[in-house]
């Protein structure tokens, strides 16, 4: 998996083209072809792992609460054993 989408020097060259200049110079026009030809899976990427946060912390969640419920149990009939 990829850490990041953008390069820094193409992350800075976006910042320089949306406050100051508006320049299409060759930095602008190559990213934005290129995100018009893959924005569609990026996004479809990040809903997919969003989905698998989601569903892991709630598998965690669950496995937790099982794990209390079973220490309970293991102590209240351990406690009838004594």
């Amino acid at each position: 998996m990829f850490t990041r989408i953008l390069t820094d020097l193409e992350r800075q060259r976006i910042y320089e083209f949306l406050e100051e200049d508006g320049r299409r110079d060759v930095v602008i026009r190559s990213l934005i072809s290129r995100a018009k030809k893959h924005v569609a899976r990026i996004e479809a990427d990040l809903k997919l792992l969003r989905q698998l946060g989601r569903k892991y912390q709630r598998a965690k969640k669950t496995a937790r609460s099982k794990s209390k419920r079973r220490m309970v149990v293991r102590l209240h009939t351990e406690g009838r054993r004594h």
